[in-house]
C-alpha cells in the first residue's frame, strides 16, 4: 500500500524539483486570507494522527531503551552518521510491517481491537509517506550529478524552467545557499509578517557533514545564521523550508516570552509558520506534516501533565538548544549514580539586564552583538529594546 502511494507522489515531486527550480524572474507570493486556516487545518490533522499512531510508537521506543541498557550508549540528535539514519528509516518501515502482520493475525479473534489498530496503521503509513518518503526523495535528489547536467541544460535549454535549473546548479554551494535566501526574500516581499520573521536570518552557514543538524545547535541566534550541510544546497526547497523553520525570530521576546517550551510552544509556532507559507516550499511542508505526526504526542503528554499540576516539560536551554528524550536522560543518570547535569535555561530580559548592568558597573564593555551572543538574543532585539534599558535603574 505504501509503495503504491509513494510512486505517484515521488514522480510528482521529481517533476516539481526538475521544473520549479528557484530563479529569475521571481514570482512574488502575496499573503492569502486562507494561509492561516490551511496551516491550522494541517496542524489539527497532524496532531490527531499523532495520537492515533501511538501504538506504532511503542515498539521502537522500547527497543531504543533496551539498546541503551545493553550498550549504555545513546545516539543523540547532535550526532550524525549516514548508516544510522538509514537504519532508522528501515526500522520505521519494518516496525510498520510487523505491526500490520500483528493486526492481521488477531483480526478474526479480536475484530474491534484489530480495527482500531488498523486505523493506527493508516496514520503511521501517512507519516512514513510524508516524512520518511520525503527524506528519501530529497536524499536521492541530492546525490544526482546536477552540475554535470546543468552544464548541458544551460547551453541547450529552450524552456525557462530548464534554464533556471541550469543556472542554479552551475553555482557553487555557498552561492546556491545565498541565492535561495535572496529568492525567498523576494517571494515574501509582499508579505510583511513573513518578511519580518525572515529578516532575522542573515545567511546559511555550511558546516561539517558529520555534525548532526536534526537537533541541538542548529543556528546562531545572535548572528542570524542557520547551519546546513553542503549537499543540502542540491535541494533548494529544503533550504527554503529550513529558513522558514529555523529563522531565529522565536528567540525575540516580542514573539514568544522567555524562557519557553520547545515541544508545546516554539515547535507549534514554527510548524504553523511553515504551513502558512506552504507555497514557498511544498516539499518541506509535506515533510513537516509527517514529522508533526510523529512529534505531536509529546505536546499532548506535557499538556496533560500540566492539567494535573505536573510541569515536567523541559524548556529550551541558554544556548538555544533543547535536550531531547528526558526519560533516557533520567535513566542514564540513575545508572551512573550522578544527577543529570543541569543546563541554564534561556535568559529572561530581567535576568539579562541585571547581569549586563553588573558587568558594565565592573568596567566591562559589551557591544550589542556580544550581548546577543552571550544571552542568545537576535541582535536586532538587543539594539531595539535591551540596549535602551541597560542604563535604567
Amino acid at each position: 500500500m505504501i509503495l503504491l502511494l509513494l510512486i505517484p507522489i515521488a514522480l510528482t515531486q521529481l517533476l516539481f524539483y526538475a521544473f520549479c527550480t528557484p530563479g529569475y524572474p521571481v514570482r512574488v507570493v502575496p499573503p492569502s486570507r486562507f494561509d492561516k486556516h490551511i496551516a491550522l487545518l494541517l496542524y489539527v490533522i497532524a496532531y490527531t494522527l499523532s495520537v492515533v499512531r501511538l501504538p506504532f510508537a511503542l515498539l521502537p521506543y522500547c527497543l531504543k531503551v533496551i539498546a541503551f541498557l545493553l550498550t549504555r550508549k545513546r545516539y543523540t540528535v547532535s550526532h550524525y552518521a549516514d548508516s544510522v539514519e538509514v537504519l532508522r528509516i528501515l526500522g520505521d518501515f519494518l516496525n510498520w510491517g510487523v505491526g500490520l502482520s500483528f493486526i492481521y493475525s488477531i483480526r478474526a479473534r479480536y475484530p474491534l481491537t484489530s480495527g482500531v489498530l488498523y486505523v493506527s496503521a493508516i496514520a503511521e503509513a501517512i507519516r512514513l509517506i510524508t516524512e520518511k518518503g520525503q527524506m528519501i526523495l530529497s536524499a536521492l535528489w541530492q546525490v544526482l550529478p546536477h552540475r554535470r547536467l546543468a552544464c548541458h541544460f544551460k547551453s541547450t535549454a529552450r524552456w525557462q524552467c530548464i534554464a533556471r535549473y541550469g543556472c542554479y546548479y552551475m553555482m557553487d554551494d555557498a552561492d546556491r545557499a545565498a541565492f535561495v535566501l535572496t529568492i525567498l526574500r523576494a517571494k515574501a516581499a509582499a508579505d510583511a509578517a513573513a518578511s519580518a520573521k525572515l529578516s532575522y536570518l542573515s545567511i546559511f552557514r555550511i558546516v561539517d557533514s558529520k555534525r548532526g543538524l536534526r537537533g541541538g545547535l542548529v543556528r546562531d541566534v545572535a548572528r542570524g545564521e542557520v547551519y546546513i550541510h553542503r549537499r543540502w544546497t542540491s535541494d533548494p526547497f529544503l533550504l527554503i523550508g529550513l529558513a522558514l523553520r529555523r529563522s531565529p525570530w522565536l528567540f525575540d521576546p516580542r514573539y514568544l516570552r522567555r524562557p519557553f517550551y520547545y515541544r508545546s510552544e516554539s515547535n507549534r509556532l514554527a510548524s504553523l509558520f511553515v504551513w502558512s507559507h506552504v507555497r514557498y516550499s511544498p516539499t518541506y511542508a509535506l515533510y513537516q506534516f509527517g514529522h508533526e505526526i510523529k512529534a505531536g504526542r509529546y505536546d499532548l503528554f506535557y499538556r496533560v501533565m500540566r492539567w494535573f499540576s505536573l510541569d515536567v516539560e523541559p524548556k529550551v536551554q541558554a544556548d538555544g538548544s533543547f535536550r531531547f528524550d528526558q526519560f533516557l536522560t533520567l535513566v542514564e543518570a540513575k545508572l551512573s549514580g550522578t544527577p543529570p547535569r543541569k543546563q541554564r535555561l534561556l535568559w529572561s530580559d530581567q535576568e539579562a539586564l541585571i547581569d549586563v548592568r553588573q558587568r558594565f558597573s565592573s568596567g566591562e564593555q559589551l557591544s550589542p552583538l556580544e550581548i546577543a551572543v552571550q544571552y542568545t538574543y537576535p541582535v536586532c532585539y538587543v539594539e531595539d529594546v535591551l540596549w535602551r534599558q541597560i542604563d535604567q535603574p
